[in-house]
């Protein structure tokens, strides 16, 4: 698995964060498909949201799409 960490304190000072942090967990678990990073739990305690999520290898989609500044669509498909 692979755990998000969201830091209440920082969350506050971020109002799209504060938003979505309580939405994002709710509207995750609604979704099953295989293209899309299963969420398994969420947990919290006085400073921190916890989401455990699937663990997918490979890296970051958006870092490659920012290494390599555009992908072909031959490499699209593939993601």
């Amino acid at each position: 698995v692979a755990i998000k960490v969201i830091d209440k304190r920082k969350a506050k000072q971020d109002y799209y964060v504060l938003k979505n942090m309580k939405r994002e967990p709710r509207i995750h678990q609604m979704i099953k498909h295989p293209n899309i990073v299963q969420l398994y739990e969420t947990l919290e305690t006085d400073n921190s949201y916890y989401m455990v999520m699937e663990l997918c290898l490979g890296g970051d989609l958006l870092d490659r799409i920012c290494d390599k500044k555009r992908l072909v669509e031959q490499e699209v498909r593939r993601y």
